[in-house]
């Protein structure tokens, strides 16, 4: 039997028609997913840096006896809430560098002077679909390198400060026994 070498191309071009889009749709989607994952994570180590810290100054506080390991912990554990609560949402200067902003963009949408103003920016990129990977390979860029890894870089900073101090306190806490 002899293959149809158009039909199989007709065919090929059926399996392949939306999956540029589709590939960055789903890439997108992941993207948000680990920064939301990344979010949930930051807000229990918050939550577990303050309940430490809240803890381990009540004993400082209480004056009792052998309260170095409780000036360490609630040191390390303050200090980890605190990077803590700026991995929730980075400083500025962490997640803005006048990178190129997609059409996606929350603050992109509202620079139009209207919502026709913008559904004629949609139309014009829906014509084109290499404008259309374009637009979502920005956000995909944006949202990885400018929104999520200030959130990786400060969330592992704030774990390990509170690694740290727990370790520390520990230490602290076994050569006061000696």
């Amino acid at each position: 039997m002899v293959n149809d070498p158009a039909k199989e191309v007709r065919s090929n071009a059926q399996k392949l028609e939306g999956l540029p889009a589709h590939f960055a749709d789903r890439t997108l989607e992941k993207s948000y997913a680990f920064a939301q994952h990344l979010d949930t994570q930051t807000n229990i180590l918050v939550g577990v840096s303050t309940a430490v810290f809240l803890f381990s100054l009540s004993r400082v506080l209480s004056e009792a006896a052998g309260q170095a390991p409780f000036v360490v912990l609630s040191f390390f554990a303050g200090l980890s809430s605190f990077v803590g609560l700026f991995a929730i949402h980075p400083p500025k200067f962490m997640r803005k560098r006048g990178q190129e902003e997609s059409l996606m963009y929350h603050k992109q949408i509202i620079g139009f002077s209207s919502p026709l103003e913008y559904a004629r920016q949609i139309l014009a990129v829906i014509d084109d679909e290499n404008r259309i990977i374009k637009e979502y390979a920005t956000e995909i860029y944006n949202v990885s390198k400018y929104y999520y890894r200030p959130k990786r870089r400060l969330f592992h900073m704030a774990r390990n400060l509170l690694i740290l101090g727990i370790f520390l306190s520990f230490v602290t806490f076994i050569l006061a026994l000696l």
